[in-house]
């Protein structure tokens, strides 16, 4: 099964998780295993610089280990962009999902909160 890592980031920490959410359901439909930093690292490390350190460090090995990443939002920064940019220099398939591909996703993961 093709690893897919997964890029992106939100000002709203909140919208953010719920936004990766629906981005790793859209690539596990496309017959993938999603591989998302950005959930699973915050849950045991902190703000502190050694954690920081270890953060990237973990993230990076996840991306290496990855056949592709895939990307979406409005807007790159600069933690995106450098992720992109070693993605493409270790010859990794890089690959934009448009908004409208992850929308009902998104939808869906609302929905299921609100049965909560």
């Amino acid at each position: 099964m093709k690893k897919v890592f997964v890029c992106y980031q939100h000002e709203d920490k909140a919208t953010e998780e719920k936004e990766i959410l629906a981005i790793c359901k859209y690539i596990r439909a496309q017959g993938c295993l999603p591989i998302a930093p950005k959930i699973y690292l915050p849950r045991f490390l902190t703000d502190e610089e050694s954690d920081r350190g270890f953060g990237r460090t973990a993230k990076l090995s996840l991306l290496y280990a990855c056949e592709e990443l895939w990307y979406t939002g409005d807007t790159i920064t600069r933690e995106m962009t450098e992720e992109i940019c070693l993605a493409m220099e270790k010859k990794k398939t890089v690959q934009y999902i448009p908004r409208h591909h992850i929308e009902k996703y998104y939808k869906t993961e609302v929905k299921n909160e609100e049965n909560s």
